[in-house]
């Protein structure tokens, strides 16, 4: 087995610019805003990322988001008889009703009757879930997705499982939830309309909107996927994970975790810098991350950074915590779909600091075939995903 035969053959997406794929994907290359100034969410912060619930119903818990995620995966990709394995990461919202629910049902936010509602909404499917000692949580910071993804394309390459489901859900808005990050200064504070608050890489930046954001990906080997009618929607290339643990909140200034995970990623995916045709940046719009990020992308691809282009996702989206990766992925495959890079939008003003290409404003056509995902979380959490459309596989 070569290390390029791990495939998403499905996704499922809830985000504040779509809860279908259908959805997602216009609004994701249309330049729309998921962010907004919320009615509901008292000062600070008043800019955040909504679920956009159009036409759907399903509320703020984990439960309900899950089989909402399910639902539509089916409408898009048939399940396989069995799950050989699940990787989570969720957070319980902390709101009044789900508080009070727990007072009823204490076992209401214990991840074990998360997982006996996953197996129950996999069986009503008609696909046998997989045995308890296969499920696995994790939580990595703002790089749990990418590392959930790492984890289980490792245990496919390894023959421990044939298959597995990434669910990654990250519901939480409420007051409580949100204002840490208010009071650590990551959070936007601009009195701007909430759909113009998050300015990745823009000189004007000041933090990111908090968001929320769910996703499941299907990883399996591409043999099988094309062999029960799951088409490949992207190759899985290299994921690369490191922690430099140098402050809680923020990376280090030398950007050694991001430049070596970038660099690991690329070594295990046998592709030089020429071969990278986009990067989606972890680009959280605060005054830290995007010159660090913009310093380490710089340090590994040397002159050929200023060649390549850069989205950022959270302009549109907010910034989704451990659920941030797996939309970041989902885009990601939808890109080498359609080949366009979605535009970073609410690029204003020029950062000197920050001066690569940004696709600022306007979506853009491009010939995309290999994309590195950028993921860097609090705690020094650093991860790197490189997907592929995989022609060059076909050929072997």
């Amino acid at each position: 087995m070569t290390k390029h035969e791990i495939v998403i053959s499905g996704y499922s997406i809830a985000s504040p610019l779509g809860s279908t794929i259908t959805s997602f994907e216009h609004n994701l290359f249309s330049g729309k805003s998921g962010t907004q100034t919320s009615p509901t969410v008292p000062l600070p912060p008043r800019s955040v990322g909504l679920f956009d619930r159009s036409g759907l119903k399903y509320n703020d818990d984990v439960y309900s988001i899950s089989a909402h995620l399910l639902n539509e995966f089916i409408l898009q990709h048939p399940l396989p008889q069995k799950i050989d394995g699940l990787i989570t990461s969720s957070y319980f919202t902390t709101n009044e009703a789900n508080i009070l629910t727990s007072f009823e049902d204490p076992d209401y936010f214990s991840p074990d009757r998360f997982e006996e509602f996953i197996s129950s909404e996999l069986i009503k499917r008609n696909c046998r879930p997989p045995d308890p000692t296969q499920f696995i949580p994790i939580f990595a910071t703002c790089s749990t997705s990418h590392v959930a993804i790492g984890a289980a394309r490792e245990r496919i390459l390894s023959g421990i499982w044939n298959n597995a489901l990434v669910i990654c859900i990250e519901p939480r808005m409420s007051t409580a939830d949100c204002y840490p990050f208010f009071a650590l200064g990551a959070h936007t504070k601009r009195a701007v309309s909430g759909d113009q608050a998050s300015c990745p890489f823009s000189a004007d930046r000041d933090g990111f909107c908090k968001s929320q954001g769910a996703g499941i990906l299907f990883l399996e080997r591409k043999s099988d996927a094309i062999k029960n009618g799951r088409p490949p929607l992207a190759t899985i290339c290299a994921v690369s994970h490191a922690t430099d643990a140098w402050r809680h909140t923020d990376g280090r200034p030398d950007c050694k975790a991001s430049i070596q995970v970038m660099k690991t990623a690329l070594a295990e995916a046998h592709l030089s810098i020429s071969e990278i045709d986009c990067i989606s940046a972890h680009g959280t719009s605060t005054k830290l991350n995007d010159p660090i990020e913009t310093r380490a992308i710089k340090s590994v691809f040397g002159n050929k950074a200023h060649e390549i282009p850069i989205t950022a996702l959270k302009s549109q989206l907010g910034h989704s915590l451990i659920s941030a990766g797996v939309s970041q992925a989902i885009a990601a495959c939808l890109m080498i779909k359609r080949q366009i890079i979605p535009a970073t939008i609410n690029f204003k003003a020029p950062d000197p600091i920050c001066d690569l290409d940004y696709v600022p404003n306007v979506s853009r056509n491009a010939n995309i075939n290999n994309i590195m995902c950028n993921s860097f979380g609090f705690g020094g959490q650093n991860a790197c995903l490189i997907l592929s459309k995989g022609d060059q596989y076909d050929k072997e």
